[in-house]
């Protein structure tokens, strides 16, 4: 089935040029510089340092989602130049760096798609609500695989919408099937928006002009799903896991509640609200309308719909961080850019500032709100108050984004300040115990330092052992062996016994009732590994 290319403004074209430049500015001003933007991205990084030095590559124990992201590990293997692979600082700057370049891509050809199916007005709406959505802002300061294979998704998207025919037709089939399995080598998680993309230009005209439709739309989606299938049997090492699985140790009932307030902080509270509205007044016209009418409202609005449902449905009881709700938060940019489309008769300056104000908008809520959920948060919260001001410091972007992310940028570069003193540490055999134990342990590989890393376990907690020249290091996460008290723990066993302790200060829980023995508390400041 070829779409049919919407209409076409040059002034809507124009804005949208201006937005794409607008928010490529914001991003590269908040940049983090020197750290990452989220805990995942450590494990990430030891995962990269680990098979680097280890040579075991991507089968090292200590790669991070390499089932649903082994494409994106392949990749900064096979491209990565070997000072950086080699070097913690470097590779974090290329991590961010590819964050912010295919953030723009990935807007851009969201944008793009959406021009061809729904029009550059409805685009000019998504784009806006998208790009500046409260999850893109924080997201696209760091480099978040999701990122990447959101780029490939939406350009795989552009070329199976392309309204071309004959061999163009078969090529932009190809070269978007091609993009689909680059996207789900990277980030698997976009297979979501797969019925976005099988959904958009349906026909419902008739039972035979839906089954054509449907079943040319499906062709790329399902090929490139078990294209990825197929290469991921074949790539990743398979391991039988003694933990609980994916669904099992992440999935939980009792989230569904806070995991609307993640997706609506995510979307911003503003867009949230005007996208429900549309969705239930076109609902409603939809039975009150003839069929024709209700037909085509139907055929407009079911595939951005889509895009919204499966991924709420697939993340909402795994709600954090409010990243998972990226593609949903797409879904709901588009359904308010054809509502301003088809309801309204605005003008491109209208409908702009009418966008500009749900933006601001999300962030005067989101700061409204910020004091009465951090409270609530505090309350069930495991972990105690730390010495730190992380008064904005959730899985979700609570505040304004600006307060937001200077409070994330202070935690990490924290946690990096913790792991250049454990370099210094005048023991030779020390044990960290944190919750950010990815982070610091990574700054044992400065400037090339060469580390012999092995995982093991503790009595229930997760752990690792690091050697570096004839220094030992041991790392314990403390929260994977709740509720058991970690310096207790440690304290009886005889392995750790010539081990000097160290317990990081922001991250302390109602569970650590022991504290370290004076003896036992491990000196800095002496050298260098």
């Amino acid at each position: 089935m070829v779409l049919k290319l919407k209409h076409l403004s040059k002034i809507d074209i124009l804005v949208a040029v201006t937005c794409i430049v607008v928010f490529a500015l914001t991003q590269y001003w908040f940049q983090y510089q020197g750290v990452l933007g989220e805990s995942d991205l450590y494990r990430v990084l030891v995962g990269m340092l680990d098979g680097y030095f280890s040579g075991s590559g991507i089968n090292s124990d200590f790669q991070y989602g390499r089932e649903f992201s082994f494409g994106y590990i392949l990749a900064l293997y096979a491209f990565a130049p070997v000072d950086v692979l080699r070097d913690p600082d470097r590779l974090i700057r290329l991590i961010n760096d590819l964050g912010f370049c295919f953030s723009i891509i990935g807007i851009f050809f969201f944008w793009v798609s959406t021009c061809i199916v729904h029009g550059s007005r409805a685009a000019l709406v998504a784009l806006l609500l998208f790009a500046f959505s409260p999850v893109m802002l924080e997201l696209g300061t760091s480099g978040h695989q999701i990122l990447l294979a959101f780029a490939f998704l939406f350009a795989g998207a552009t070329c199976l919408f392309l309204p071309v025919a004959g061999w163009k037709l078969v090529l932009a089939r190809i070269a978007g099937s091609a993009l689909l399995i680059i996207g789900l080598c990277v980030r698997a998680e976009i297979f979501l928006a797969f019925p976005f993309i099988v959904l958009a230009g349906i026909q419902i005209e008739s039972l035979s002009t839906f089954r054509r439709s449907m079943l040319i739309n499906i062709l790329s989606p399902t090929a490139a799903f078990a294209a990825f299938l197929l290469l991921e049997r074949h790539i990743v090492p398979h391991t039988t896991s003694d933990g609980p699985g994916f669904f099992e140790h992440f999935y939980r009932w009792a989230n569904i509640p806070p995991g609307t307030i993640y997706l609506s902080l995510g979307a911003g509270i503003a867009t949230g609200i005007a996208a429900t509205a549309i969705i239930l007044t076109v609902t409603y016209r939809i039975y009150s309308s003839d069929l024709q009418t209700a037909k085509r409202a139907v055929e407009q609005l079911i595939s951005p719909i889509a895009l919204i449902l499966f991924p709420v449905a697939f993340w909402i009881a795994n709600p954090a961080p409010s990243r998972h709700f990226l593609l949903a938060i797409a879904g709901f940019s588009i359904v308010i850019g054809c509502a301003a489309t088809n309801l309204t008769s605005l003008g491109t300056i209208a409908t702009v500032l009418g966008a500009v104000s749900l933006i601001a908008a999300n962030q005067v809520l989101s700061e409204a709100v910020r004091r009465p959920l951090l409270n609530m948060n505090a309350a069930r919260s495991l972990y105690v108050r730390s010495p730190q001001d992380n008064e904005t410091f959730t899985n979700v972007p609570v505040g304004f984004f600006w307060h937001h992310h200077s409070t994330l940028n202070l935690r990490f570069q924290s946690f990096k300040n913790i792991g250049e003193m454990v370099r210094t540490s005048c023991d030779g055999d020390i044990l960290i115990l944190s919750d950010e134990s990815e982070q610091i342990f990574s700054r044992l590989y400065k400037s090339g330092t060469p580390v012999e890393a092995s995982r093991s376990r503790v009595e229930g907690f997760h752990a690792f052992k690091a050697t570096v020249k004839d220094r030992h290091f041991a790392f314990v996460v403390k929260m994977t062996g709740w509720p058991k008290d970690a310096v207790a723990t440690i304290l009886n066993q005889p392995s750790f016994a010539n081990y000097q302790l160290y317990a990081d200060p922001y991250l302390s829980s109602i569970y650590d009732k022991t504290g370290i023995p004076p003896d036992r508390l491990a000196k800095f400041g002496c050298k260098e590994p």
